[in-house]
This record gives structure tokens, sequence and C-alpha cells, in this order.
């Protein structure tokens, strides 16, 4: 009997040890974006290396791309798409860019294989302050403003605009859009872009300071 009880112990263990890794994709984490992400994607990388090569150590951790000041070397497809709310998250990117008054953009997230309609009624329900998520045009969008001349008020709800940001402010963005040039996936993530300073990018972006 006790041999038995053995090899069923042992035929437990081999079969909890075959089980796939969790692949929660931190979607909840990634609304908010901040620094909650990078975090939770550090005590998932044992699970998500398996999807993409990830970068960072300690603290942090986020799916590694070619080049995130290139075009199409900003992105990463993963080896199998992850299922999340019905839809398929296919892809990660993470862009940086310099924009207009020596300002900087940063930008990051999932590529989801559906449309923009049907990817935020999906995943709204994991969103962070989903009640301010709203269409405009053809994105789905929630915005915060964070302005240098009165940063005791943090960031503030306010509903932003397309174009360059104000001088001396950073808008936080969280966005479900068009990818330029694809018509296989679009865009569910983050971007920060203004007058982004060191303090802010090591609270929003740790991944990125040495």
């Amino acid at each position: 009997m006790k041999s038995i009880v053995a090899v069923a112990a042992l035929l437990a263990i081999r079969l909890a040890l075959a089980q796939p890794a969790s692949t929660d994709l931190a979607v909840q984490e990634l609304s908010r974006c901040d620094a909650a992400f990078f975090t939770a994607l550090a005590t998932r990388k044992a699970a998500l290396e398996r999807l993409a090569p990830m970068t960072g150590t300690g603290p942090t951790s986020v799916f590694a791309v070619p080049d995130r000041r290139h075009p199409t070397k900003s992105r990463v497809l993963f080896s199998k798409p992850i299922e999340v709310q019905g839809l398929k998250f296919v892809g990660f990117f993470d862009e940086i860019a310099d924009i207009p008054s020596g300002m900087m953009s940063y930008s990051w997230g999932y590529l989801v294989a559906d449309t923009v309609p049907m990817t935020a009624a999906a995943i709204k329900p994991l969103l962070w302050d989903s009640a301010r998520l709203r269409a405009d045009g053809p994105v789905f969008v929630r915005s915060e403003v964070w302005s240098h001349d009165n940063p005791a008020k943090g960031w503030a709800n306010v509903e932003t605009e397309a174009g360059v940001p104000k001088r001396r402010t950073v808008e936080r963005v969280f966005l479900i859009e068009p990818y330029n040039g694809e018509s296989a996936f679009i865009r569910a993530g983050c971007s920060i872009q203004g007058n982004v300073t060191e303090p802010l990018l090591r609270d929003l972006r740790p991944d990125l300071r040495p």
C-alpha cells in the first residue's frame, strides 16, 4: 500500500510540474500606467519569458523589444497567442520617441488580434478607473495630466486633446487604438508624453532606470 501511495504522489508531482505556468499578462496593472505593471511582470517572469524574451532584474521586468526607437522593431510577437477575456493577445510594443519642443513620448502595451470596440468592451471590467474610459473617434481613451507648476495636485483627471502637450505638463493616457500600418492587430496600452522628468520616469517606468 505504501508503494502505491508513493507512486501516486510522485505522479501527482510530475503532473503538477508538467502543467504550464500561469501566463497572466497583468492587464489590470498595465491599465494603471505606472510602475505596478513592471513589478507585476517581474513576479510572472518565469512564465512570461516562454512567450517572448524579457529584460530587467530584481523588482521590475518587461518584454524585450529589439529597438524602442524603431517604427517596427519596437514590438515583439509572442510564441503563441494568450487569451484574455476572450481576446487573443499576440505581442507587446514598447516605444520611445522625441516630440516637438524638447518633449518625449513613451508608449507600451499589448498587441491584440481584434477590433478596437471589441477589445474595449471585453477588457473594460479589468481596467483601473474604467468608468472614465471614453470613445474618442477611432480610439478609446482615459487620460490624466501632471503639471510641473502644481505638483501637489498630482495627476488630474483631464480629457486631453490630440497634439503636442502643453509646456511643463505630462499627459498619461491609457489607449485602445488602431496600430498604424497594421490590420492584423490593434494596440491596448499606455502613453506618457510631454516634459517627462527623471523623477516621473522613475515612478512610472522604473524598468528604464539603471
